[in-house]
This record gives structure tokens, C-alpha cells and sequence, in this order.
């Protein structure tokens, strides 16, 4: 297609000035602009160093580092919660048997230290028979002396002593308590001082 320049000098297509007058043709170095690309710096673009991230992705980016620390922490404080918890429970276990194991042994331990038969202690280590002899043959076989030896190994109070010691056959059944042990008797001429005494519930 044709173009003019100012003075209608007739040109072709594209021409940027008149062929005749050299004058410029309005309108051709805009089309042929619009068609023409800068050169790029391949180089320069390939050495530019990359964009600055924005603010609001920085603190984007804190957000989730803080986020994933506080997960982090509340982890951490809830397994040594956890691990501390589970110690102190294994602890208090392990020191009740074994308080338990020592109240068991008590009566055993009273008995062996009088040097009586450990017959004497049933219910596996739960109560004790004291059998004092008394006239009648066959009644018993433990002597007065050893079975004030057990009590005193019991650290018996002298006032349960006392209230033994002064039982009467027409008294019946007595019963008294100290410590972690409970205790019945009876008292007969015939039969001696008969004595069960029993660990209380711990």
C-alpha cells in the first residue's frame, strides 16, 4: 500500500521519508516502531542479581519459622512434662513396694530376732500367734519371756503391755492397737497369753 508524504509525493509501503522530496512521512516511524524490539543485554540480564523478596513475603516467611518453633518448643515441653510424669511415677511405685516389702518383713523380723520358729508368722507375713503356755499341757509353746521378746520387737507401747499383762481370764477377748499392727488376746490359767496380732492396712 501506497503512503504520502506531506507535499503527496506517493512512496511505498514502510518508506520513513519521501523518495522525491526526502521529506518525513507522518506515520512511519511509528508503524515501523511498533515492530522494532530493543536488543537485550543477554549478559546483563543473566548477571543481574535476582529481586529482593517483598516485605509481606519476608514476613510471611517469619510467620511460618515462628510458628513451627513454638510447635517445636510445646512438643518439647510436653514429652519432658511427659518423661519427668512417667520418672516420678516409677519412682513413687518403686518406693511403695518397697515400704510395703518392709512392713511385710516386720513381724518376721521380730520374730527371728527372738530366735522362735518363723511358724509363728502366717498370712504371709500379715499377722502372728503368740502361743504362751499355759498349765495345761499341750497349750502352747512359747514362754512369757518370748513373747514380750516379740513385742518389744514390735516396739510395742508399754501401755498395750501393760493392758496384756493385766488381762483376767473373766475379761474375754481384749484387743489394742500401735503403729502399723492391731492386736487381740485372751488371758486363761490353762492356756496362757494368747496373742494374734495382725499388720493394719497401710
Amino acid at each position: 500500500m501506497a503512503v504520502k508524504c506531506p507535499e503527496g509525493h506517493l512512496n511505498s509501503d514502510g518508506s520513513a521519508f519521501c523518495n522525491q522530496c526526502g521529506k518525513p512521512i507522518p506515520g512511519a516511524a511509528d508503524a515501523g516502531s511498533d515492530n522494532i524490539e530493543p536488543a537485550r543485554d543477554s549478559a546483563t540480564e543473566a548477571d543481574a542479581p535476582p529481586a529482593e523478596a517483598k516485605p509481606q513475603t519476608r514476613w510471611k516467611i517469619y510467620a511460618i519459622v515462628a510458628g513451627v518453633a513454638v510447635i517445636l518448643i510445646t512438643v518439647a515441653v510436653i514429652l519432658a512434662i511427659t518423661i519427668t510424669g512417667a520418672v516420678t511415677s516409677a519412682q513413687e511405685e518403686a518406693a511403695a513396694t518397697a515400704a510395703e516389702s518392709a512392713r511385710l518383713n516386720l513381724l518376721s523380723d521380730a520374730v527371728g530376732g527372738c530366735l522362735l520358729s518363723p511358724s509363728v508368722v502366717q498370712d504371709e507375713g500379715r499377722s502372728a500367734f503368740l502361743d504362751n503356755s499355759g498349765d495345761d499341757f499341750g497349750s502352747g509353746d512359747l514362754t512369757i519371756a518370748q513373747v514380750f521378746c516379740v513385742l518389744d520387737g514390735l516396739d510395742t507401747p508399754d501401755a498395750v503391755i501393760n493392758h496384756m499383762s493385766q488381762t483376767r481370764s473373766l475379761d474375754g477377748t481384749q484387743s489394742d492397737t500401735w503403729n502399723d499392727f492391731s492386736a487381740t488376746w485372751t488371758y486363761h490359767p490353762d492356756n496362757g497369753l494368747d496373742i494374734i496380732i495382725k499388720l493394719t492396712d497401710g
